[in-house]
């Protein structure tokens, strides 16, 4: 019941090495809190969330996790000037990662593709990555997003000038981009990118 794991204003603190399922709630809840670590957990089957961050700010990091089985795999709400670089694993959600409401936050390593074992994969959901409200200067670079089943990026009218690059997009549809100024690369570099 309730949530496996929430910190309500906490800074600088670890959750790690932990398996978390069969919540109602969701696996991990943070709630106006700052400089945690989310690492090296298995988060499955949690009715509604696998990790949910609301009106949080400044490097909440998620690394090496696996998130599966959930309404939302990673559900971000105000999360504001994050850096996440880290391989995370993301899949059989029906939504992958969903962001609202959320500024500034860079999801990946534009610069250091990774390869697939190590990347920042979003797989085989229903969608990949959602972004709602009005999520806007972000930054999404070298992931992975595959087999997503109806899209794998989708970007509603009031997400604004989010870039997007040196990204492996390989969906049913791969983006449904409604807001405007938002920034896609296609230039060939080293390795695998599509979009």
């Amino acid at each position: 019941s309730g949530a496996g794991i929430f910190l309500s204003s906490s800074s600088n603190y670890q959750i790690r090495d932990n398996n978390i399922s069969d919540h109602t709630d969701g696996g991990i809840g943070l709630l106006s809190s700052s400089n945690n670590n989310i690492q090296n957990n298995w988060i499955f089957n949690n009715t509604e969330f696998g990790v949910q961050i609301n009106a949080s700010l400044n490097v909440t990091l998620l690394t090496e996790n696996v998130i599966f089985g959930s309404e939302y795999g990673v559900y971000l709400d105000s999360l504001n000037d994050s850096n996440w670089t880290e391989p995370l694993n993301m899949y059989n959600n029906t939504y992958g990662l969903y962001m609202t409401d959320s500024y500034s936050n860079a999801i990946g390593d534009p610069e250091n593709y990774l390869s697939y074992s190590n990347a920042l994969k979003i797989h085989n959901n229903t969608w990949g990555i959602y972004l709602d409200g009005t999520s806007s200067f972000n930054v999404f670079g070298s992931l992975v997003v595959h087999n997503n089943t109806a899209v794998g990026i989708n970007i509603t009218t009031s997400s604004l000038n989010n870039t997007m690059y040196n990204n492996n997009f390989s969906n049913f549809a791969n983006a449904d981009d409604s807001g405007s100024g938002n920034m896609w690369n296609v230039t060939k570099r080293s390795g695998s990118n599509i979009i």
